[in-house]
């Protein structure tokens, strides 16, 4: 199915479903609210291309199996969704987005077609990201990422996480200890999936400020 110049702005669609290899072109979903469903289901890759999500709200959505190609998601609340076989090429985003995991790394190679999710000029840097994750070696350097002290990049991760376990390891407060490895573990973790470097809110490294103070200079802030 191709579907050219559809107009879904302001609907409320609470079980989305697009699949097996639809194409959208220059749809508009602005300040759309869509509360489920799937952007990209079944066996074939379905693909967005120039289309506008400006002011939507996105919640519990399946990207499935869709590539977004210069399409606009300005001012937007997306919310818990998990992008394992999606691909974002030339997108901007603004906005919030909240419990968002963007990953390079397919779950299916053999049925999806591909061994990798294409990530590459994807402009971030107006958008406010509340555990968002990088994951499966996404090149960060071809994302424009938000700016601002609650955020740090971290260039090569695994190595640096290694090093800051060792330091951890010589703190005399147990308290800190406890509260800093849940953290570190999830950022290895990241890095066992293929990520190279890591972009991580200072938030997110504990939950106690002592913690994050002094984890943050080990990381490289």
């Amino acid at each position: 199915m191709t579907l050219e110049d559809a107009d879904f702005s302001g609907r409320r669609l609470d079980d989305m479903s697009v699949a097996n290899g639809s194409k959208l072109v220059r749809c508009d979903f602005r300040k759309a609210k869509v509360q489920g469903g799937g952007l990209g289901g079944g066996f074939e890759p379905s693909f967005y291309i120039d289309c506008v999500f400006d002011g939507a709200h996105l919640k519990r959505l399946v990207p499935g199996r869709a590539s977004f190609v210069n399409c606009s998601f300005r001012n937007v609340k997306i919310e818990k969704m998990m992008c394992h076989e999606a691909e974002f090429v030339d997108c901007v985003f603004s906005g919030l987005l909240r419990d968002v995991t963007f990953s390079a790394r397919p779950w299916d190679n053999e049925r999806l077609g591909r061994t990798r999710n294409e990530y590459r000029g994807n402009d971030l840097t107006g958008a406010r990201l509340e555990g968002v994750s990088f994951r499966g070696g996404i090149d960060l350097d071809l994302q424009r990422l938000p700016a601002g002290d609650e955020y740090l990049l971290v260039r090569d991760a695994a190595q640096v996480l290694e090093r800051a376990r060792a330091a951890i390891a010589s703190w005399p407060e147990d308290e800190l200890k406890m509260d800093a490895n849940p953290p570190l573990s999830v950022l290895e973790s990241d890095c066992n999936s293929g990520q190279k470097d890591i972009f991580v809110e200072k938030r997110f490294l504990g939950r106690l400020p002592e913690t994050v103070s002094r984890l943050v200079p080990l990381l490289g802030g």
